[in-house]
């Protein structure tokens, strides 16, 4: 467990399946590496990234624990200015619901795909259009393939990697 960033070989993951073609989702708390690094990542086609951020410089470390919520923005900034597709996914709770409308702004004015997320007890999902639209997702027939860490679910003719 813990932050795919982390992932000694992400770039190797990262390479192997863009290389099929496949589309990518990572999730993150954006914090592990530097702004260089999402900015050379935003290269990267077919390419999600998911950053966790629940809340706002004042109550984002509360549940992130030792998160950096600086950080975390400054390198979501660098890899939507480079052209990177990012989501922003938001777990309401108690002590960031009061946030939630601030951070919603933030993430529109910013260029989040989607924001806005569920709530701690995961029962609803809003979403808000960004730069990019809407996304959705639907069910299909898939098979998983399994290297490392990282997942991939191929349906029909296109896949989903997550890492």
């Amino acid at each position: 467990r813990g932050d795919c960033a982390m992932h000694p070989n992400l770039n190797v993951l990262i390479d192997y399946f863009a290389s099929r073609n496949l589309k990518i989702e990572l999730v993150t708390n954006g914090t592990i590496r530097g702004p260089k690094w999402f900015s050379f990542l935003a290269q990267t086609p077919n390419l999600l990234v998911t950053f966790s951020i629940d809340g706002l410089k004042d109550s984002y470390s509360y549940y992130r624990i030792n998160g950096e919520f600086d950080r975390a923005m400054e390198n979501a900034a660098a890899f939507i200015e480079a052209g990177g597709k990012a989501e922003w996914k938001y777990i309401i709770f108690r002590h960031n619901e009061k946030d939630l409308e601030p951070a919603k702004q933030l993430a529109k004015d910013m260029g989040f795909v989607v924001s806005f997320g569920r709530t701690s007890e995961g029962l609803s999902f809003s979403k808000t259009r960004g730069r990019y639209g809407t996304r959705t997702r639907r069910a299909t027939r898939s098979r998983s393939i399994t290297r490392g860490s990282a997942s991939c679910s191929t349906a029909s003719r296109a896949g989903i990697c997550t890492i």
